[in-house]
Formats: C-alpha cells, structure tokens, sequence
C-alpha cells in the first residue's frame, strides 16, 4: 500500500518571473560549498548567480520590485566547466586562462554587471519555477539596470529565526533530509 500525502502540499499564490529575452543585472553569488556525492559519486563545489530582471512583480508584498531569477552551476573556471561557457556567452568573448583564475578568485566581480537572457518557465512538483536558460551581451542601444538598492545579498542576511542557522541559496525547502 503507498503513501499519499499529495493533498498536504501547500501550493502558493507564487507568480514566477515572465518567460522570453530581458535585461538581467547579477545582483548576488552565493558559494554552496562542497555538496554531496551526486549520482556518479562525486563530490562537487556548487553555487547560485541570481540576477534581478527587468520585469517588476505586480502584486503583493514585494509589488514594484525586480522578479529575481537564478542558476546553479559547479563552481569550475575549467575550459569545459558549464559556468565558464556561461560566463564566455555572457561576455560576448571567450576569457583567457589568466582571466578566468582571477575571476575564479573574486566572482563578486559579476555583481552589477548586465546581460541580456533568455528565462524560461519550469515545471516541477513543488511549482512552476523560472530559469535562465542563456545569457548575452547586453545589445548596444538598451538602458542598463541597476541593483535593487532594497536587495540584501544572501550573505548579509539575518537567520530565519533565533537560534536557527543562517538561510542559503541551497535551502529549498524544509525537508530535514
């Protein structure tokens, strides 16, 4: 006999950021760490760019603020690493060697920095979510935007409540496991 618990999900009144090409600014980095073996074993350094998007939310209580949207990545300046071909995309040019160990070093550097990209909605069983799937230069012409002076970074933020350990990027729910 199963278990079904899918009448105990509580479903929110979330509206994700809208789909297509917009202007994004990196407004945060946030470092994972190490995180656990992933299906082949291996442990891996994992991490979230969040950027803040052109499109303001229409209601409730962040009404008149950036929809913020986001992307993990392994945090790798390796040639073949999904975060350097996303950085290279972004820039409009591949970074040499010596300029990607010293981004490697510093990824705050991208905070601040525009693009334009390309956000699509995704389906899973806690909702519909938005993602970036691309980014580029941002074209010649476009206004860039600046950071949301209300925004705290993830790093700078207070715990959930007293006694609690601090919230991350990572914290997707409350499942203890």
């Amino acid at each position: 006999m199963s278990t079904d618990i899918s009448n105990t999900v509580q479903h929110s009144d979330f509206k994700p950021c809208p789909e297509g090409g917009q202007r994004l600014i990196c407004c945060d980095v946030v470092d994972h760490g190490l995180q656990p073996p992933d299906r082949f074993g291996k442990i891996k350094r994992k991490g979230t760019l969040y950027w803040q998007s052109e499109h303001l939310i229409p209601e409730g209580e962040y009404a008149g603020r950036p929809f913020i949207v986001h992307r993990r990545f392994t945090m790798s300046m390796h040639e073949k690493a999904g975060l350097r071909i996303f950085i290279n995309a972004w820039r409009g040019k591949p970074m040499t060697d010596e300029q990607a160990t010293a981004l490697a070093r510093d990824l705050d550097k991208l905070i601040g920095f525009n693009g334009y990209g390309q956000v699509m909605h995704v389906t899973k069983p806690r909702g519909t979510f938005a993602e970036i799937l691309s980014m580029m230069p941002l074209p010649k012409g476009f206004e860039k935007l600046t950071i949301d002076p209300l925004y705290v970074r993830f790093k700078d933020r207070a715990p959930r409540a007293p006694g609690a350990a601090p919230r991350t990027a990572g914290d997707d729910d409350d499942i203890p496991f």
